[in-house]
């Protein structure tokens, strides 16, 4: 089991990858701890902010369990799904979203919508 490593205050809090909430994220952290990425860097990657990487390791000190969801990751990719379903293409998606093209992109991949560019 991969570790996570955050410091929350003055200390370092030290947590289980499974308190990770999205089990997609969690095992893209996974994979990416596997090469030696720092947990700063790979929360810049995946596009997840610090500050909430530090609330889920100090809600995991004060509660020992994780947070249950991503609602608005959740939500965001239920609306593309339906989208896209509708054939509203990517760029129209972010727009009407407000998020980027590569997020929506994203979504799309981790749905089975799209596949992934290989240039």
């Amino acid at each position: 089991m991969n570790i996570l490593t955050v410091v929350v205050g003055e200390r370092q809090v030290t947590i289980p990858a499974a308190a990770i909430p999205d089990p997609e994220v969690r095992h893209e952290w996974e994979h990416f701890r596997g090469f030696g990425w720092e947990d700063r860097r790979i929360a810049c990657r995946l596009g997840i902010d610090w500050t909430t990487v530090r609330k889920w390791a100090s809600q995991f000190a004060r509660t020992g369990s994780a947070p249950k969801h991503r609602p608005r990751a959740t939500r965001r990719r239920e609306l593309v799904a339906q989208m896209r379903a509708a054939g509203i293409d990517h760029t129209t998606i972010a727009e009407r979203l407000g998020v980027t093209r590569r997020t929506v992109y994203d979504d799309c991949f981790r749905l089975g919508i799209t596949e992934r560019r290989t240039s």
